[in-house]
């Protein structure tokens, strides 16, 4: 994925409970990636993929992470694909509520039928410190 990061909602929370100390609700699982038709960005989710038997897909991540980066544990498979043009994907909860989005360095088009799958460690999230 080339463009990513929180959503806006998702990353004020975080500031604000690190550093007002205020209260952050916890997503509620299963985590799901959607994948999107249009370019999803902080501010906008994109156009959810429909049509075939495409379903959102649970991300499984192992454990937790000692470091600033977390991805999935096991391949993301989306099977049953309609006929169209994949640009990205959000990650949510199952209220749903948006939590992060990517948008992928090369656009998957795929004919009625297909899978596209992501293998473990391709879905990723990290905070990353400015130098």
């Amino acid at each position: 994925m080339v463009a990513s990061g929180f959503k806006t909602s998702i990353a004020a929370a975080l500031l604000n409970l690190v550093f007002r100390a205020q209260a952050f609700t916890t997503p509620t699982g299963p985590i799901k990636v959607e994948l999107t038709t249009t370019a999803p960005s902080a501010s906008a989710n994109g156009t959810a993929v429909t049509g075939g038997s495409y379903a959102d897909q649970t991300l499984t991540i192992a454990s937790n992470t000692s470091s600033a980066s977390i991805s999935n544990s096991s391949t993301v498979s989306f099977t049953g694909m309609p006929a169209t043009t994949t640009v990205g994907a959000n990650i949510k909860d199952s209220v749903p509520t948006y939590l992060a989005f990517g948008n992928f360095a090369s656009s998957i088009t795929t004919l009625a039928g297909d899978t596209i799958s992501f293998a473990a460690g391709a879905i990723a999230a990290s905070i990353t410190n400015a130098t």
